[in-house]
């Protein structure tokens, strides 16, 4: 799935294909400053918390990368 919107001069944009993320790293990488936000969540079973969202807002775009996609 692709999603891009944009608002106020900033765009959010859903990172789910290795090549989105190639995309988002390459444009990370050029920028002064970078914010993350973590989420986990609880398994219900025995293996504790798990990474299920990772924002990353760098210049004027943030980037919600889902880490049960099949990203490298």
């Amino acid at each position: 799935m692709n999603f891009k919107t944009e608002n106020n001069g900033y765009t959010v944009e859903f990172i789910s294909t290795p090549q989105l993320l190639s995309d988002c790293v390459q444009y990370i990488a050029t920028t002064p400053q970078l914010a993350i936000d973590l989420e986990f969540d609880r398994d219900r079973h025995a293996y504790g918390f798990n990474l299920c969202l990772i924002q990353a807002s760098a210049g004027n775009r943030c980037f919600i990368i889902d880490p049960r996609q099949p990203l490298d």
